[in-house]
């Protein structure tokens, strides 16, 4: 029975280790076609931004800042310090760790990315909020992928009911989906960014769950 779990816990961890690596491929991609300016690249955020801000109406600016900042550097570094620390309290702290550490290294790799390919924010007129350094990769799409993502992967990976794991896989989708329709909205990011902050968000959550499945639990439960 124990050699069964573990063989289905390392072909888990396998398997989300090859999800972000399609992740790292499909980022590579996009970045590429980014920086040289593919011609779908254009049109599609053209296209998807002309349509996202004709749907603007005076009466839900406000709600749509208000829900951009659930995305913001700000919210999630600040809840994922009480995360973490209620994860150490009631004796996770590997995942606690795991958790913490998840976000700070993506955010720091979000920075180096930022400065690296530079490319300018759309034109200040459509802005409907302040905004701040380079475009590519949406900082809020990849700490939101990080964020709710690891939170969801994880409850997936604990919980044994489908119908709960598809519940939980399906609503973090949402919140990070409406996330990305937000700053398209308020005019501070184009469709390929956000896209872009999310691929390389899901290529952390994906390679943090397959480490904790692999090797950082068995040796916590070892210690324990």
């Amino acid at each position: 029975m124990e050699i069964e779990k573990k063989s289905k816990r390392k072909k888990l961890a396998y398997f989300l280790y090859l999800l972000s690596f399609f992740f790292l491929l499909l980022f590579v991609l996009e970045l590429i076609s980014v920086v040289y300016q593919a011609q779908w690249v254009v049109v599609f955020d053209s296209s998807l931004t002309q349509l996202i801000q004709s749907s603007r109406d005076v009466s839900l600016d406000s709600f749509v800042r208000f829900a951009s900042y659930f995305g913001s550097k700000e919210f999630i570094f600040s809840v994922g310090f009480i995360i973490v620390i209620a994860l150490i309290l009631i004796r996770k702290p590997s995942l606690g760790l795991l958790f913490g550490m998840t976000i700070m290294f993506s955010s720091i790799a979000l920075k180096i990315l930022k400065e690296l390919v530079a490319r300018e924010r759309p034109p200040a007129h459509q802005w409907l909020v302040s905004a701040s350094e380079f475009s590519y990769p949406s900082g809020h799409l990849l700490l939101s992928s990080v964020f709710y993502g690891s939170i969801a992967l994880f409850f997936v990976i604990f919980l044994t009911r489908l119908k709960q794991r598809v519940g939980i896989a399906v609503g973090a989708v949402l919140v990070v989906g409406f996330i990305a329709y937000t700053r398209i909205y308020l005019g501070v990011h184009y469709p390929s960014d956000v896209i872009g902050g999310f691929l390389f968000g899901m290529v952390w959550v994906l390679l943090a769950g397959g480490l904790y499945v692999n090797f950082i639990e068995k040796i916590f439960e070892k210690k324990r």
